[in-house]
């Protein structure tokens, strides 16, 4: 690359969901984000069902 620059990314992000994350990919960064989220059970719509909500 010209001018000094990289290929590598300086920032990587991992999520739950993220498959092929291996030790080389986590070292080969300047900062990691971990990103971490609650999903809604599949065909709920993350509703309370009526029984649990007033």
């Amino acid at each position: 690359m010209e001018n000094g620059e990289s290929k590598r990314s300086a920032i990587k992000q991992v999520a739950s969901g993220r498959f092929g994350v291996t030790m080389w990919y986590l070292t080969n960064s300047d900062e990691l984000q971990i990103k971490i989220a609650q999903g809604a059970k599949p065909g709920e719509g993350g509703e309370l069902p009526r029984h649990q909500g007033r």
